[in-house]
């Protein structure tokens, strides 16, 4: 968590601190492993860490132990799928007959 945030060097750094414009952060809390652990614990089998709104960093209320089908289900859309589409304009209407 705190690699994937805080170090450019690690695996996976690009889509967590190093995401523009937003980079997913841990709050000052959370950076330190005791508090943590305090508020965690240790996972059930099949569980990690996951973020609720993965456009929010990791911060108490934000997140929850998810096994992986909960995770591959929370995963943000790839960014080709969250760029606005724009609708092309629609035929101007005729006059009617009458």
């Amino acid at each position: 968590m705190l690699q994937r945030c805080f170090n450019p060097n690690a695996t996976g750094y690009a889509y967590y601190g190093g995401r523009d414009p937003d980079p997913v952060t841990v709050c000052d809390y959370y950076c330190d492993f005791v508090n943590w652990f305090a508020d965690w614990g240790v996972p059930g089998d099949g569980l990690s860490m996951d973020r609720i709104n993965n456009d929010r960093g990791y911060e108490p209320g934000n997140l929850r132990w998810a096994d992986a089908a909960m995770q591959v289900a929370n995963r943000r859309r790839p960014k080709t799928a969250r760029k606005a589409v724009k609708q092309p304009e629609p035929p101007p209407l005729e006059d009617p007959p009458f």
